[in-house]
């Protein structure tokens, strides 16, 4: 299909969804414009470019059906030799953001493109299907068949490791990364690394340890102004309200309630404070932290005849289960909004985007030569 066809879902779905609720039909009609403009912005940069490939992906759970990736290969000069220890190179998928219901993998091409460039990796940006059309777990389960197509045929088709795969994502994306690592994790495919960017993860957890999965409508605003897209908010929910009830303890819904051993067992966010899900990243964080310490410290090694006070824990931590020392990092923005990484530099310049990708990079170049 030709990509900017697919711009145009949310009009599809508002005039012949006839099985979707017309709550969302006539928000999906004030969507329209937004996702045009937002797709245009991000694919028409990249239309004469020859950065990248477009492959479709043929899905294992909907039979005849496929989703859309593009594939950056290292380019000839590489600024990095990154190898994994069988000689290939390391692997990474990317999901784009845009809350469920749009999107493509164009949003997130300059990442990608600058990962690549920068650490010699094979990177994958997919998309999958859109709410409200498509409900929770048809994205999940579309990024775990993405996921499972890259484990079979990456290194036949572009010599990368699929034994070496880090994931990252955007809002959502995020969320489907996270799911993707629950699905490797026992496998020989586990992923090795994640970085999300301000991801949801659905989940508010209190002092009485009472838990509320809240929808987008009932989460704190950041700041007391309005909000232009109250009228959409609705459709941010359309993936996960219908079955939220049915799926309150799903991990895969919620990764704040993943077992840290589902995760990978390096993870990095980047964090922005002016974001309604700033609360439930770092509740999530601060657990996945005080799990790592417990995790890393009964098996600590040390040296015959060395100081331990002079090992570094980093150096020295591993878990029983798992050879990889756990990591938990994470980089807060404290002017930072959601989405604010993904909007035209010339609207709010670039220092806070470089600063991002840095954090990305350093984390997955370490990722990466852990395991050369």
């Amino acid at each position: 299909m030709f990509e900017p066809i697919r711009w145009f879902h949310p009009l599809f779905d508002a005039l012949f969804g006839f099985d979707i609720p017309f709550t969302y039909r006539w928000r999906l009609l004030l969507l329209q414009p937004i996702s045009v403009l937002t797709c245009a912005m991000k694919w028409v940069p990249w239309i004469f470019s020859r950065r990248y490939s477009s492959i479709h992906i043929p899905l294992r759970r909907r039979p005849g059906q496929s989703v859309r990736a593009i594939v950056f290969l290292p380019p000839e000069g590489s600024k990095s030799t990154l190898e994994t220890s069988r000689g290939l190179r390391p692997l990474h998928l990317d999901f784009h953001g845009g809350g469920f219901i749009g999107g493509n993998p164009e949003h997130d091409a300059e990442f990608c493109s600058a990962l690549s460039d920068e650490l010699g990796a094979v990177v994958v940006s997919a998309t999958y299907h859109f709410a409200p059309r498509y409900t929770f777990p048809v994205a999940n389960e579309d990024a775990q068949d993405v996921a499972a197509f890259l484990t079979e045929n990456a290194e036949r088709l572009w010599k990368a490791d699929p034994r070496v795969l880090t994931v990252s994502g955007f809002s959502a994306g995020g969320n489907l990364a996270l799911g993707v690592a629950q699905g490797l994790a026992g496998t020989d495919y586990n992923v090795k690394g994640s970085v999300t960017f301000y991801a949801p993860v659905n989940i508010f957890l209190y002092s009485n340890q009472v838990d509320l999965r809240k929808p987008p409508t009932e989460k704190p605003a950041p700041i007391d102004k309005p909000d232009p897209l109250e009228v959409l908010k609705p459709l941010f929910d359309a993936y996960s309200g219908p079955v939220r009830t049915t799926n309150m303890e799903n991990p895969l819904m919620n990764p704040i309630l993943a077992d840290i051993t589902t995760l990978p067992p390096k993870m990095a966010f980047v964090v922005p404070k002016i974001d309604i899900l700033y609360e439930e990243q770092m509740l999530m964080i601060e657990r996945l932290k005080r799990e790592t310490e417990q995790l890393n410290t009964p098996a600590r090694t040390v040296t015959t005849g060395a100081d331990s006070e002079s090992i570094s824990a980093e150096q020295t931590h591993h878990t029983p289960t798992n050879k990889d020392v756990h990591q938990i990092r994470h980089l807060e923005f404290p002017d930072g909004f959601h989405g604010w990484l993904e909007i035209p530099e010339a609207a709010i310049g670039n220092t806070d985007k470089k600063k991002a990708f840095a954090f990305a990079f350093d984390f997955l170049k370490d990722v990466y030569q852990s395991h050369a």
